[in-house]
């Protein structure tokens, strides 16, 4: 029991430290022959200040995909984790392998390298997954690569996403592929052009 009350000293001091941030106050126990185990009751508060996943229904889901076209879908655990909206399409190759294609926003970084201007520019994130010894898993080697399509923009727009997803269909996709100078994305996509 003592070990008990020292743990529970130690947490009442320490929320008392930032009450702002938890909510905390005695259990009633009168009313109860038993004492409670933990005499405290501990809520965390909804505050906007704290990062939550994201919530997301089926409709708005629906809602989101018939925006869409080409083939690509909304990217429904990356809105649920990161709070991002991106659409991702996979494309399968003659070699068995997978082209995997998120259309995506990335940060513009200043003329210095290290700030960000607060602009976003619309791209294409291609990596190529192969399968895995494991029935139903693929890996992938590397980062992949990026490919700028669209203009800058001051905010994160879903809609023009949806926009770039008309134009970007698989012969556009694959063109992009073999322009760019990554080798093994444009080894593997020369052979199906």
């Amino acid at each position: 029991m003592e070990s008990f009350c020292a743990a529970t000293r130690w947490l009442i001091l320490s929320l008392a430290k930032r009450p702002q941030r938890w909510k905390c106050w005695p259990t009633t126990t009168t009313a109860s022959p038993k004492i409670s185990p933990f005499p405290l009751k501990l809520e965390r508060p909804n505050n906007k200040e704290d990062k939550a996943m994201a919530r997301v229904t089926i409709e708005q889901v629906k809602n989101w995909n018939s925006k869409l076209s080409n083939g690509f879908a909304f990217d429904i655990e990356r809105y649920v984790v990161w709070s991002e909206k991106q659409a991702v399409k996979y494309i399968k190759l003659e070699d068995g392998t997978t082209l995997g294609v998120t259309l995506m926003y990335r940060a513009i970084k200043a003329p210095n390298g290290y700030s960000y201007t607060g602009k976003h520019q619309p791209c294409l994130h291609l990596q190529i997954w192969h399968k895995s010894h494991t029935e139903g898993m693929m890996h992938s080697w590397g980062m992949g690569v990026t490919i700028d399509v669209g203009d800058e923009q001051d905010k994160k727009k879903w809609n023009e996403l949806c926009k770039l997803s008309t134009v970007l269909d698989e012969q556009k996709i694959m063109e992009l592929c073999k322009l760019n100078h990554h080798k093994e994305l444009a080894d593997k996509v020369g052979r199906i052009i």
